[in-house]
């Protein structure tokens, strides 16, 4: 009985935790000023938002701020029950160049991570917009479709999604910057088509 009523009182304070939260959030709806328009880069399918920003551990350096964690489904679902890199729906997924621009890096050749483990160095790309750089790690060893310095339009596969570098768990990382006249990076909110989203957002693409 006394278990019965602890696990309804804890129910009710997460169910309370995650309403506040989503309140939270929707004040903070309004994009910034200076985001930039991306076409979302994967398509076909339900993802999620499961880290934006900073967080304990996540996204620390200066050019993170807005950097943004995308998984394929709802998170926490039964999770710790997948052993297999394919047990995550957006292991191998494509992904699609987020707007006409040019291949300005790309790093390849670091073996994705067993679910639970983290390297150090992740496989990359980065694409040279219309003024700013779109950045995307943990892809997938040995996926990628596109050279360095190759011209890319929005409906061109770049690579694959993976799990290589700092990622316990299949994601894309994705994030966006423009660089002072030192070339220090300055990072900039991104809209997905048109729409800014925040952490726990679903995203539908087609």
């Amino acid at each position: 009985m006394l278990l019965k009523s602890v696990t309804k009182i804890l129910g009710i304070l997460l169910l309370v935790i995650f309403i506040s939260a989503l309140l939270i959030k929707e004040r903070q709806r309004t994009a910034p000023q200076n985001a930039v328009n991306i076409s979302f880069p994967i398509k076909n399918g339900s993802y999620f938002v499961s880290q934006s920003g900073p967080d304990v551990g996540v996204h620390q350096t200066p050019q993170e701020k807005y950097a943004m964690d995308i998984i394929k489904g709802l998170p926490f679902m039964s999770s710790f029950l997948k052993r297999n890199l394919t047990d995550y729906p957006i292991f191998g997924e494509s992904i699609y160049a987020p707007c006409y621009g040019n291949v300005k890096e790309l790093r390849d050749g670091f073996l994705d991570n067993r679910p639970g483990v983290r390297a150090k160095t992740a496989n990359i790309i980065i694409i040279g917009c219309n003024g700013f750089d779109v950045y995307m790690a943990h892809i997938k060893n040995g996926s990628f479709k596109v050279k360095l310095g190759q011209v890319v339009r929005e409906s061109d596969v770049l690579a694959e999604v993976g799990n290589s570098g700092n990622s316990s768990e299949p994601h894309l990382h994705i994030m966006a910057y423009s660089q002072d006249k030192d070339g220090n990076k300055i990072p900039l909110p991104l809209l997905f088509d048109g729409k800014y989203y925040l952490k726990w957002d679903s995203i539908v693409s087609h």
